[in-house]
Order: C-alpha cells, then sequence, then structure tokens
C-alpha cells in the first residue's frame, strides 16, 4: 500500500537552514494535478515552478520520478509501473517547498485477463478510537478530508501519530504521550521535524485533552523543529478548537525551534479557538555559543502570515534559557511574514522567562504577555489585539554586555526595521497588563512597556482603553514606560488609556521613564487618558500627583500634545 505521509510538510522544512531567522517563502505550482495511466503504464511530465527549494514525499512504489528534489524550476517526468492485479489503484505525490505543499493525483487502470490475481480486500478504517491499538492502527490508515474520526476513551499512547488529513474529535477525553527522542537521531531525519500528538495537522481539531510529556534532545544539524502538545505542525486551513494540553515540552537541541503549548508552527489561515494549555515550554541550550533563534509561545511557538487566535489562555511557564535570541510569548511566540491576524480575548496567566548565559554574540530578546516578534511584515498588514490580558511576569534575567530586551505587557515588539513611516498597522484595544515586567541586565539597553516594549517606526499604532496595573522595570539603560516603552509611527494614536496607582515606572539612573511613554517622537494627534502611579529612578522614588503629572507623561522624546491625559485612576 503507499507509503503514507510520514508529515506532509517536514521534508520541505527540513531544508531550511537553523540559522536563518526569517526563512524566505516562496510559491509552488504544479503544470497539472492529476494523471490518469492505463493499466500496461505510462509516462507523464510535469512542469513544476518554484523560486525556492523543493521536494518530493510520499511517492508510491509504482510509480517513479525522474527527479526527488531541487531548487527553482524543473520539467519532471513521472513514470507509472504496469498494474496486474484485477483492481485500480490511486496514489498521491506530495510536492513541498517550505511554504506551499501541492499534489500530483495518480490514478491508474485495473488490469483485465484470466491471470490477473484477485483483488485483496481494503483494510478497514478506525472511525472510533477506543485504545492505544486503535490509535496505532488509525495513523496508520488512509482518510480523506472531511471525515471525522471520534476517541471514545482516554487513552496513553507510546508514539505520536504522522498526519492527519481528517478531522479528529476528541469528546473530551485525553491523550497520554510520554514521548523522548533519541539523542542520536539528527533533525535532518523528517520523523523527528515534527513533534507532538500529532506530528502534523491539516483537518480540525476539537474537544481533545493532552498530557504527559515531549523530551527533545536529538543531534544538532540543518534543519528546523516543530514541536507541540497537540500538533507539531498545522497546515493551512487547519483549525483547533476547545483543546486543552498538560504536556510538559522540554527541548536541548542547539538548532532553530518552534514550540508551542498546542502547535509549534501554524501556516498561514490556521485557527485557534478556546484552547488552553497548562504544560511547561522550555528551550535550554547549556552549551555556549551564538544565536539559536527559536520561538516559544504558550499557544503557538511560530504563527506564519495569517490567523484568529480567540478565547485561548494560557498558564504554563514559558522559559528559554541558555544563549540565544529568544522571541517568546505567553500566546504566541513569533508572528512571520504578516498579513492579518487577530489576537481576541486571550490570557496570559504564566511566567515567560528568559534566563540568558553562554552567549557570544549582541542581539536582542523579545519577550511578551501575548506576542513577542514580527518578523518581515508585507507592507500594508495588521494586526489587532483585542481585549488580551496579561497577568504572568515577564523576565529577562540577563547579565552579559551583549544581551538586551525588548519586552512588554501585551507584546515585546511591534513592524519590521524599515524606515518607511506607518506602513503597518498594529492595533491595541481595552488589553490590560496586570503582570510585572523586567530586565535585569545593567549594561543592556532595554526598552519596556506595560503594553509594547518596543515599536519600529514603521508601526503605526492604534492603541484605545488600554490599562497597565504592573510594575516595569529595567536595571540599566534604555527606555520604560507605562503603556509604550520605545518609538511608534508619528501617526500612531494613544487614546483613552490609563496608568493606574497599582503601576511603578522603574529604571537606572541614565533610563529614560515615562509614567506613559518612555520614549516617543513626535506624534501627529493628541493622547489621552489617565495616569497615577510611582516612577522610581536610581533609587530615587516619585509619586504621581495631580500636581506634576504632566512632567511625568513622556521619558524623552517630542511628543506634544497631552492636554487630554489627566490625573488619576
Amino acid at each position: 500500500m503507499k507509503k503514507y505521509i510520514i508529515m506532509a510538510a517536514a521534508a520541505a522544512l527540513a531544508l531550511m537552514a537553523c540559522n536563518k531567522q526569517d526563512p524566505a517563502f516562496s510559491d509552488l505550482t504544479l503544470s497539472q494535478e492529476e494523471i490518469t495511466a492505463p493499466a500496461d503504464g505510462s509516462t507523464s511530465t510535469v512542469d513544476l515552478v518554484c523560486s525556492a527549494e523543493w521536494a518530493v514525499v510520499n511517492k508510491a512504489d509504482w510509480i517513479t520520478v525522474s527527479h526527488e528534489s531541487g531548487k527553482g524550476n524543473a520539467t519532471i517526468i513521472v513514470t507509472v509501473a504496469k498494474n496486474e492485479a484485477a483492481s485500480a489503484r490511486e496514489d498521491v505525490i506530495y510536492f513541498n517547498s517550505p511554504a506551499r505543499r501541492r499534489s500530483l493525483s495518480v490514478k491508474q487502470e485495473a488490469a483485465k485477463g484470466p491471470d490477473v490475481p484477485p483483488t485483496p480486500p481494503a483494510p478497514v478504517k478506525v472511525t472510533q478510537i477506543k485504545s492505544a491499538e486503535d490509535f496505532a492502527a488509525f495513523s496508520t490508515s488512509e482518510y480523506e478530508a472531511g471525515e471525522t474520526v471520534t476517541l471514545e476513551a482516554d487513552i496513553t499512547i507510546k508514539a505520536p501519530a504522522e498526519h492527519l488529513l481528517c478531522n479528529f474529535d476528541g469528546k473530551n477525553h485525553t491523550i497520554t504521550l510520554d514521548f523522548t527522542t533519541a539523542e542520536t537521531q539528527s533533525d535532518t531525519d523528517p520523523e523527528f521535524a515534527n513533534v507532538g500528538v500529532f506530528r502534523t495537522v491539516a483537518g480540525a481539531v476539537k474537544d481533545l485533552k493532552v498530557a504527559g510529556s515531549i523530551t527533545h534532545s536529538a543531534e544538532a544539524g540543518s534543519g528546523t523543529y516543530h514541536i507541540g502538545g497537540v500538533a507539531g505542525m498545522a497546515s493551512t486551513g487547519a483549525s483547533f478548537e476547545n483543546c486543552e494540553s498538560s504536556i510538559d515540552i522540554v527541548a536541548t537541541t542547539k538548532c532553530t525551534h518552534h514550540i508551542g503549548g498546542i502547535v509549534g508552527f501554524t501556516s498561514a489561515g490556521v485557527n485557534l479557538t478556546n484552547c488552553s494549555n497548562k504544560g511547561r515550554v522550555e528551550m535550554i541550550i547549556p552549551e555556549k555559543g551564538a544565536s539559536n533563534a527559536s520561538q516559544l509561545g504558550g499557544i503557538i511557538g511560530h504563527l506564519e502570515g495569517e490567523g484568529v487566535v480567540s478565547s485561548c489562555t494560557n498558564s504554563g511557564q514559558v522559559t528559554y534559557e541558555g544563549a540565544g535570541t529568544p522571541r517568546m510569548g505567553g500566546i504566541v511566540g513569533y508572528v512571520n511574514n504578516l498579513v492579518n491576524v487577530t489576537f481576541k480575548d486571550c490570557t496570559n496567566n504564566g511566567p515567560v522567562i528568559w534566563n540568558e548565559g553562554n552567549y557570544t554574540a549582541s542581539s536582542w530578546s523579545y519577550v511578551g504577555g501575548i506576542t513577542g516578534y514580527f518578523g518581515t511584515p508585507s507592507d500594508g498588514s495588521k494586526v489587532l489585539y483585542d481585549n488580551c490580558v496579561n497577568n504572568g511576569n515577564i523576565q529577562c534575567n540577563v547579565s552579559d554586555t551583549n544581551t538586551r530586551s525588548r519586552c512588554g505587557g501585551i507584546a515585546g515588539h511591534a513592524g519590521r526595521s524599515k524606515s518607511d513611516d506607518g506602513i503597518f498597522t498594529f492595533e491595541y484595544k481595552n488589553c490590560t497588563n496586570n503582570g510585572e515586567i523586567t530586565a535585569t541586565s545593567t549594561t543592556g539597553n532595554n526598552h519596556i512597556g506595560g503594553i509594547l516594549g518596543y515599536s519600529e517606526v514603521s508601526a503605526k499604532i492604534v492603541c484605545d482603553g488600554c490599562t497597565n496595573n504592573g510594575r516595569v522595570y529595567s536595571a540599566g539603560s534604555g527606555a520604560v514606560g507605562g503603556i509604550l516603552g520605545m518609538r511608534c509611527s508619528k501617526a500612531s494614536t494613544f487614546t483613552n488609556f490609563t496608568v493606574t496607582s497599582k503601576s511603578s515606572v522603574e529604571g537606572g539612573a541614565s533610563c529614560k521613564l515615562g509614567i506613559a511613554f518612555g520614549n516617543v517622537a513626535e506624534l501627529e494627534t493628541a493622547v489621552t487618558g489617565k495616569v497615577a502611579g510611582q516612577i522610581a529612578k536610581g533609587g530615587e522614588v516619585t509619586a504621581v500627583t495631580a500636581e506634576n503629572f504632566a512632567s511625568l507623561v513622556v521619558g524623552a522624546g517630542e511628543l506634544l500634545d497631552i492636554s487630554g491625559v489627566s490625573f488619576g485612576n
């Protein structure tokens, strides 16, 4: 029977070099989507167009192709062997690039004549999983998109399922997985590129609970790992609803990782609704070295392009320890190639911690209560944070002079390093930070904000109705603000914000401190809001009062009109 997908996207994703923080994604097209061959066999030509590396996966042994992999355009000859059975057969060849998967359906007529052997009975599909044996049989069976498999009991499994094409209804039962990768296993083996209860998901998963542990310590190589409690990777169109993970995930391989409590990596167009994580998400790099560009999130490690994350909650601890460039968030660590993403009614309750050590290169860390970092957003792209809350403590525990921090109660970073002013829109609507945000480096240049730590000038910030109740603190230099730490487009708007009496904005003697804005350039419109709390600079504490608040709203910069700001909660 066909060699079922070990993992539909892993072969292409393994081509991505671990030192590339922002992989270049390209489209992939085929000149035809189906080949029909006679029983005696055939030879067909398929034109492939792609500007990136690509690879062929899931090819049956009765089909051969002239090229198994390549880079750029190619003409591929597909040869179908003679069918000697009395039944027709078909298979699907997948062509994968780092961002796209295209399929080529191959169908062949049945053989005819007195000497043709009888057709063997078709395997019985598992549609109800009542045991670990059922799950093992299910994970190697064939399903069509739209079919549904149900989980009828709590089960304990020994290994992940492979590629989930169909829908999976957990019926609020629990799958327990305790899985450890072999220490000598290289990450270039596609079996270990994606790890989760499901290695990859293309269908809908709902009402599923997962528990146990995943420990990943394979040899470092040139690939990228995606690790999640429910799924290592989710393909375009996949969805997760009412899923809950208490799986503890620990990875120690010195290479790129995308690790999420629910999903490690989501392609564009994946949606998550009412999902929660209680498990630990942890990356440990004990060796001395430079960047390891890993993305960690309580719900999703790496979100690609587009998607909606709504009513999701993280209560687990997210930790990156050792050398590297962390992009970490209580909900999502990293958003790449942003087009349109929404975070609605999401809550982080868990601590998000970077414990730096053994670092040999200079870089920033990006840590946020909801999201950490945005890489290469598309011009005109936008993201909405609607009614999101951070209750967890955000900590950058660093001491090395090479390390610097950008941290925020809702987001650590916004925008892209471009000179174009306001070409991306980042909207924060009715968001609240209750957590403590701290960066302990006394030599690093830290940008810390109660809502947003740092914004590029390319990002137009639309902040309305947001509240900070937490302590924001930098032990060294930089900029700290109760709402925004540092920078933004001059077209940005800040309205109806509140910095309450619970707030404390603190920093070293050389740090730029503002009860609302640490360091912000001239804005085109007046800001409106209420401020209270205190500012502590170099150990000297100043309470915000009705008499002095106007002088404390902005730490530095050219913010001209604060006539709409008043004192009080």
